[in-house]
């Protein structure tokens, strides 16, 4: 599969299919935040995040976002 240069929440919202609704697994893209925000799902209910820009990433648990998940995307 052929990236773009530059991932944007836009063009992640192409990638891979959507698996909202199914279980998640380490790797799939979590599109937040009414669409603003991506984070990483890494196992155990956490997610790889960065809180804002130029933050360092950070491990937190996916249900601070679970009202705000808009899409789920895996690239398999």
């Amino acid at each position: 599969m052929d990236f773009p240069g530059r991932l944007t929440t836009y063009s992640i919202l192409k990638l891979g299919r959507s698996v909202k609704g199914k279980p998640l697994r380490p790797g799939d893209m979590v599109v937040v935040n009414h669409g603003k925000h991506v984070v990483l799902y890494v196992g155990g209910g956490k997610v790889a995040a960065a809180p804002h820009q130029g933050e360092p990433v950070q491990y937190q648990d996916l249900s601070r976002f679970t009202g705000s998940i808009v899409d789920v995307r895996r690239v398999l």
